[in-house]
């Protein structure tokens, strides 16, 4: 009987024993960041009130947390390449008047080397023994070949370097290509100094071209646009993807240290729309906590009003996180 009762005693000490470590481990669960709803809330909402992005980051999922970073960087996307766009509509009249310029100047070059060759071409035929003579005569396709061949042979090396292709240097093909490769050769040194290189005037938008239209057209924005684009190449808009990356954090933390978010939860505790739905004991493993919110500027501004916010958790392992806000932040103030 002594001995029944030992046991029973030590079974009751280890039982209690249990229950008291259960008590202390459930204890330390919820007092972990994120253990509960209410703690991944006062922790996303102390980051946010202290525009703490890493804080923010780790107590959201990473889908939210990109599109609230990368919301101010799409905006800052959509503002500079705007304002690149007039950059280029107010630049590129000074543009073409420089590549009209140039284009004349070719055009009358070329129909120059047309002449020369043309004569040089006729001095060869006088050359020739009258039977050839006749012979060409008799046929103008031979006759115009003849001319053509025999007079850009007969051209100084430094005039003949100018035509990329002998045979079709008299069609409209091989114009246009003289003309587009002698039109900054063409002008005059003056001209030569403020184009840069003959890149600037390529009918294609070179890193050339586009930087001489960015400089003219500058002198048509504000200050602000000017501001607005400072230190951004336009380079940077070939690739939005990692612009708005870019730009998107430090824009974020700028907003959120402007807005100075303030908070307080409210009596009624944080719902768990499964728990709602089948009246059961099992929360699931959505939640909702609703807020209080203010802008401490706004408060500077005698503005009173507050504002609700609702937090959407899921609890992912053993740790819940902000899964999305309505309304966003972005939408509050």
């Amino acid at each position: 009987m002594k001995t029944a009762g030992m046991i029973n005693k030590a079974f009751i000490f280890l039982a209690a024993l249990l229950i008291v470590g259960a008590l202390l481990l459930f204890q330390l669960h919820i007092g972990r960041p994120g253990a509960e709803p209410k703690n991944a809330t006062t922790e996303f909402m102390n980051a946010v009130a202290t525009a703490d992005l890493e804080s923010m980051r780790a107590a959201s999922a990473p889908t939210f947390y990109d599109d609230f970073v990368h919301h101010f960087g799409r905006k800052k996307f959509e503002s500079v390449q705007n304002i690149y766009q007039l950059l280029y509509q107010n630049g590129l009249p000074t543009w073409r008047d420089y590549r009209r310029k140039a284009e004349l100047l070719a055009q009358r070059e070329y129909e120059l080397l047309l002449l020369q060759i043309a004569q040089l071409g006729r001095k060869k035929f006088q050359q020739l023994p009258l039977e050839e003579r006749m012979k060409l005569m008799d046929d103008n396709t031979k006759f115009d070949t003849f001319i053509s061949q025999a007079g850009i042979q007969e051209l100084p090396a430094e005039v003949k370097n100018k035509i990329d292709d002998l045979r079709k240097f008299r069609s409209q093909e091989g114009r246009s290509r003289f003309i587009e490769r002698e039109c900054f050769n063409v002008l005059a040194e003056e001209d030569q100094k403020v184009l840069g290189s003959s890149s600037t005037l390529s009918m294609s938008d070179t890193t050339e071209k586009l930087a001489f239209i960015d400089k003219y057209g500058m002198v048509y924005l504000s200050e602000s646009q000017k501001k607005e684009i400072s230190g951004i190449p336009r380079s940077e808009l070939d690739n939005p993807s990692l612009f708005i990356s870019k730009y998107g954090e430090a824009l974020a933390k700028a907003f959120l240290e402007n807005l100075q978010l303030q908070w307080s939860l409210p009596l009624k505790p944080c719902s768990f729309p499964a728990q709602d739905t089948r009246g059961s004991l099992v929360r699931g493993s959505e939640a909702v906590c609703l807020l209080i919110t203010f802008s401490k500027k706004s408060q500077e501004n005698n503005a009173k009003d507050s504002k609700n916010l609702s937090l959407i958790l899921q609890k992912r392992g053993f740790r819940w996180i902000v899964l999305g806000l309505q309304p966003n932040l972005y939408q509050l103030y």
